[in-house]
């Protein structure tokens, strides 16, 4: 797949499509790119250090090695996504869909999940520390994630 992606070059902007690219090592400091749409993308080495991407959504993509450092990702859309060893630190996830979306040997820290749906998440040998997980709607959920955030999920 990797190789099939266009790389990306220059920042990321507000309301754009981006469809099968490929983002390896960028750095965005502050990035102002809510509402993007990321389809079928692949991030590898990345890091977002603060920035918003308040209502962007990321489709049948693959993120490994990605940093996201007090990022707004409040209200985003997260399907057939997964997530390999990555650091979230004081992230705003809240309000946000998450479906069949897996994070692999991934650090959580401090990230904020209020008032999102998660649905078919796992969370594979991960780290989830002060997770703010109150009002989420927990449709199916590995029953991993439901013992760290410290809720009890009955049938």
């Amino acid at each position: 797949m990797a190789g099939d992606l266009t790389p990306h070059r220059g920042d990321l902007e507000p309301d754009e499509e981006y469809d099968g690219v490929r983002f390896d090592g960028a750095s965005f400091e502050d990035a102002a790119a809510g509402s993007c749409h990321f389809l079928d993308c692949s991030f590898t080495g990345v890091c977002f250090d603060g920035g918003r991407l308040r209502k962007a959504r990321f489709t049948g993509t693959a993120l490994r090695d990605t940093r996201f450092v007090a990022t707004d990702l409040a209200e985003t859309g997260w399907l057939d996504t997964t997530l390999t060893g990555c650091a979230l630190a004081g992230v705003q996830v809240f309000s946000a869909a998450l479906r069949r979306v897996t994070f692999r040997d991934c650090k959580l820290d401090s990230v904020n999940f209020r008032g999102g749906a998660l649905t078919d998440v796992t969370f594979e040998n991960c780290l989830l520390r002060d997770a703010d997980s109150d009002s989420v709607q927990l449709v199916t959920l590995a029953p991993l994630l439901a013992r760290h955030l410290g809720i009890t999920v009955t049938d």
